[in-house]
């Protein structure tokens, strides 16, 4: 095996002379040698070029290419066609590789004899100098859907083969790796990996397109260009569902970072253009249209239903159906009459909280094809006593109210399991009524006592003793709704996701988890 192929790193570059030099040094000091540096300077405006200019005179490995602006996708095309390596990789100019990074790399490659490598990345928050490794789930499987959930062209050894054989060009828009990547991951005969995160991705720059809302509007192009491309290289008809997952996951994501952080105009007049080209090519895009996706328990349920069903998260109607930060000690209890309603900024914690308030559970009106998913997980709130009925101290409740006169009544006190026991009953009893129980799914979630890594959490003791009190209340919901469907989570899956925005909280689970229970449904319907 020849193990000294020379790999080409194509570097394109615009205006980050504040982090230009980083980035290519830890190019040049790489411990595998026989690589080429293209740096294709695309017209930038600040002192990028003299910098690449500096480097081209102190390495001969080195070439630059300036152009005019054209962007990142022709940049990297450029890039491309200038290298001459049979192995090619992509480095961001704001970003930087470890120094071992493409020597392990290549040894995989060239050992497994495939077209694609992968390696795992680290975070880099450039406005706290916080990092934070990111694991993507990697695994030889091309088909593994969450692999696509990280669609960077960078932190990945290609054959360049793969590029030119099949004529893959990227667009010269914002997220042109969304409409290029997966294609490529597809069309891969063999690929390898490594868990280790070698590649340092840097984010809160202020400049990159990720941080820049405005380009969210193009979301809706790079998911027309991947299905065009994938029509064009006759994969559409075979990958049509992974197609499908792909577009719908990013289709979310852009909805939800537009939501919570643009304007209103931007929001709905993106929601309408995704709409738009998931109807042209997927027209069964939104599932069953007499199906409603009910939860009532932890957030994870919402995650594991947009699995299920692909429309239920990105038509953004889940904030309908679900009943989040809710516990069944008050969502079967008397609406609350005096109490002085306060918006929460998080326009689905403040559904949720009028839920619980208004007792809205006891309301719905469900069809013969509904599904509802139940977990106990969000029964770890205190309870409030207010004016002979109940009200659920949750995280939502508390960012709103800070202080309450009602009296409160802890989780693990003898009269809170008491007074759990009597609501579980009622509890019961309206499912019975309103679902067919082989539509109801009791998903055994737990707090997680490990995170991605296998780290103990803090507070493991509480931790454990709270997942006792959980199992025995599994087991007695289990009784009362005879001929429900139950799921049990593999232990090894059961960890916090240190992805999280909300950080390693034992409430907040993973994807791989969530992927985990929609599928278990899927076998039992």
């Amino acid at each position: 095996m020849n193990y000294n192929e020379l790999i080409s790193v194509i570097v394109p570059v615009y205006n980050v002379m504040n982090f230009l030099d980083q980035c290519v040094r830890s190019l040049v000091n790489q411990t595998y040698t026989n690589i080429e540096i293209i740096l294709i300077n695309d017209g930038s405006t600040d002192s990028s070029g003299e910098i690449c200019e500096n480097w081209l005179s102190q390495d001969s490995r080195i070439q630059l290419v300036n152009q005019e602006n054209q962007g990142l996708g022709y940049a990297r095309n450029v890039g491309i066609m200038k290298a001459k390596g049979e192995i090619i990789t992509f480095v961001d100019s704001d970003d930087w590789i470890t120094e071992d990074a493409l020597e392990k790399m290549v040894i995989i490659m060239i050992r497994e004899n495939s077209n694609i490598c992968e390696c795992n990345f680290c975070q880099y928050d450039n406005a706290d100098s916080n990092i934070v490794k990111v694991s993507m789930n990697l695994s030889e499987d091309s088909e593994n859907l969450s692999r696509f959930d990280y669609p960077h062209i960078w932190g990945r050894l290609y054959k360049k083969s793969i590029f030119i054989d099949y004529d893959i060009l990227m667009p010269s828009i914002p997220y042109e790796d969304l409409a290029t990547f997966p294609l490529i991951l597809l069309l891969a005969r063999r690929i390898s990996f490594t868990d280790e995160a070698l590649y340092i991705y840097r984010i809160n720059t202020g400049k990159s397109i990720t941080d820049n809302l405005s380009n969210l509007k193009y979301y809706p192009m790079a998911i027309r260009l991947l299905t065009l491309n994938a029509i064009k290289l006759d994969i559409f008809g075979t990958y049509q569902d992974i197609l499908l997952q792909i577009c719908i996951t990013h289709a979310r994501s852009a909805l939800l970072r537009a939501q919570k952080f643009s304007d209103p105009k931007l929001f709905y007049n993106l929601k309408k253009d995704l709409f738009s080209e998931l109807e042209e090519h997927y027209p069964n895009w939104h599932g069953d249209e007499q199906r409603c996706l009910w939860n009532f328990g932890s957030f994870n349920l919402c995650r594991a239903l947009s699995y299920l069903d692909p429309s239920y998260s990105v038509k953004m109607e889940n904030c309908v159906n679900a009943f989040v930060f809710t516990s069944i000690i008050s969502a079967v209890s008397d609406p609350v009459s005096d109490y002085k309603l306060i918006r929460h900024p998080n326009s689905f914690r403040d559904d949720m909280l009028y839920k619980d308030l208004m007792k809205s559970f006891i309301q719905i009106e469900v069809g013969g094809k509904d599904i509802l998913l139940i977990d106990l997980l969000d029964e770890h709130y205190p309870i409030l006593c207010a004016n002979g009925t109940y009200i659920t101290e949750s995280e939502a409740f508390k960012e709103i109210y800070r202080d309450s006169d009602y009296f409160k009544v802890n989780p693990d006190t003898k009269e809170w399991i008491k007074l759990w026991e009597k609501k579980a009953n009622i509890f019961a009893k309206i499912i019975r009524t309103k679902f067919k129980m082989t539509r109801v799914f009791l998903v055994e979630l737990y707090a997680a006592e490990i995170d991605s890594v296998g780290k103990k959490m803090n507070d493991i003791n509480m931790i454990q003793t709270y997942n006792d009190r959980l199992s025995y209340m599994y087991n007695y919901l289990d009784e009362l709704l005879i001929g429900v469907n139950k799921i049990s989570i593999p232990k090894h899956i059961m960890y916090t996701d240190e992805n999280s925005k909300y950080g390693n909280s034992p409430f907040y689970l993973n994807s791989s988890m969530h992927k985990y229970i929609a599928n278990e449904i899927n076998k039992l319907l």
